[in-house]
């Protein structure tokens, strides 16, 4: 009869004893929210470049919901207000920010920010610098582009099509040279102008 009692007693333990461990692991500690960044060269709702990114931004709030927190930086035209923009950003917690300019995190300070925070990820809408935790992202826009200089060569009488530009960094020539092609292949000696911005938003 004793050995009977002291069966039932241990297998009672072994139980409790797996009512606990199970209450352990399901205890996890609920994991934070990855809090993400973007940086706008213009307003958040310009109907363009910005825009788009603003339209990505609360996607990915609808996609992830609880798993993510999003901010956006918006009007800064300047890349020498970036180093400013993202230690604000990092004092609040943000690991991952996008840039969305071309040479955000690029040449002198900017271009050391990779290494001032090597726990943030840098994500670079157009640009040439890539880091184990900087990478740069765009989309092949000279697809669309070489289309859109097909419908203006066609739709032009003499030949002579204006396009306006802002730099003169890689993608914005690509895009001239795309245009052009296409141009040229609707109206044979098409010629296209450029018009220099030298602004990514300017508005009359």
């Amino acid at each position: 009869m004793r050995t009977k009692y002291v069966l039932g007693g241990l297998v009672l333990a072994l139980a409790a004893t797996g009512l606990v461990l199970a209450t352990a692991v399901s205890a996890k500690p609920e994991q934070k929210a990855l809090k993400v960044a973007w940086i706008y060269p213009g307003p958040h709702n310009d109907g363009g470049w910005a825009q788009s990114h603003d339209d990505g931004r609360l996607y990915v709030e609808k996609a992830l919901g609880s798993k993510v927190e999003t901010t956006y930086k918006e009007n800064i035209f300047s890349n020498a207000q970036i180093p400013q923009v993202v230690a604000g950003l990092v004092r609040e917690g943000y690991t991952m920010i996008f840039g969305c300019s071309f040479g955000n995190f690029e040449n002198g300070v900017n271009g050391r920010l990779y290494q001032k925070y090597p726990d943030v990820l840098f994500e670079q809408a157009t640009g040439l610098q890539v880091k184990k935790n900087q990478s740069e992202y765009f989309g092949a826009g000279e697809d669309t582009i070489y289309l859109s200089g097909m419908a203006a060569g066609a739709a032009s009488k003499k030949g002579l099509i204006g396009y306006i530009v802002p730099f003169g960094i890689p993608e914005v020539v690509r895009h001239i040279n795309a245009f052009a092609l296409g141009a040229q292949v609707t109206h044979p000696g098409a010629r296209v102008k450029l018009i220099w911005t030298n602004a990514w938003f300017s508005p009359p």
